[in-house]
Order: structure tokens, then sequence, then C-alpha cells
């Protein structure tokens, strides 16, 4: 809903086809997202997301194997990773297609190469790496430049697989 309480209308895109080829009108594929959401565009202000009236039926797009555990939150928020680094520019796409292979390998790469907002000083910087002592001291002595998502834990099994 962050997008289409916005964007009401499918008019200036190409046309949408479904998977059979059927050409789909884009401001009815929208209305039904209104519908789902108990969203009422006219009264944009007063949508409260708490009176959802059902779940939206969504193709799933991006799937792990069942023995795959994937948080979100632990990368959009402590990592402050956006979405277009895993998925592609999802704004700019008229139909949601998977952009990163999203395999075992490609995720550790990042991991190994990906620089974590380690400083935390005077309300700047990211505090969930506060509590790693010796990393900040190594980075004080200038024993590292930085630290890696691989250097706080993050190629450790446990932590993707169960």
């Amino acid at each position: 809903m962050n997008c289409h309480k916005a964007i009401q209308t499918y008019e200036k895109g190409p046309k949408l086809y479904d998977e059979s080829g059927n050409e789909i009108n884009g401001t009815a594929e929208i209305q039904k997202l209104y519908a789902y959401a108990g969203f009422d565009p006219n009264n944009a202000s007063k949508w409260d997301p708490s009176m959802i009236k059902k779940p939206i039926e969504w193709v799933k797009i991006h799937n792990l194997p069942d023995h795959v555990y994937f948080n979100h939150s632990q990368h959009i928020r402590a990592g402050k990773v956006q979405c277009q680094s895993c998925h592609g520019e999802i704004t700019a796409m008229d139909e949601v297609k998977q952009v990163s292979d999203l395999s075992m390998g490609w995720c550790v790469n990042c991991h190994r190469e990906t620089k974590v907002d380690f400083n935390y000083t005077e309300g700047k910087g990211n505090k969930f790496y506060s509590i790693y002592e010796k990393f900040h001291n190594d980075i004080k002595t200038g024993k590292m430049d930085s630290v890696t998502v691989n250097d706080i834990g993050g190629l450790e099994c446990q932590k993707c697989h169960y």
C-alpha cells in the first residue's frame, strides 16, 4: 500500500499480460489491492492498516529452500540494506521479476564483501554493533579499517540454515 496509496491507476506503462498472454487491466489490479486492504482512495487519510479485510493472495517470486531462514528486518534495519540491492529496481518494474539468483554463493559473497556501518558515536551510526568492543578497539588502533558481515559471524551456518 505504500506505493498504491499514491499510484491509483495504471495508464502510462506498457500493456500488461498474464502468463497465458491475456491482457491485464493494471488499474483493475490496483483496485483489487484496495479491496483486500479495505482502502478507499477517496478517503486515503482515514485508512487504518489494522482494518485489512483479508490477506492479499501473493504470487511468490523470490523462493528460498524450506531449510533456509531469511530475516528481512535484520538486513533492512541493522544492515541498512536497500530493497534494490537484492530485488533490483522494483519501482521501475511493470511486473516483478527475480533479479538476483539468491543462491548460497550469492549471499556468502555479499556477506564477505559488505562493510557494516560499525561506528556509533553521539547518536550517529548503528547502535546494533556497539557490543563488538574488540572490533571497535581494532579500528581505533588501526589494526582494521572496516568490519564486514563475515567478521561479525555472517557466515555461520546456523544463521541461515536450520
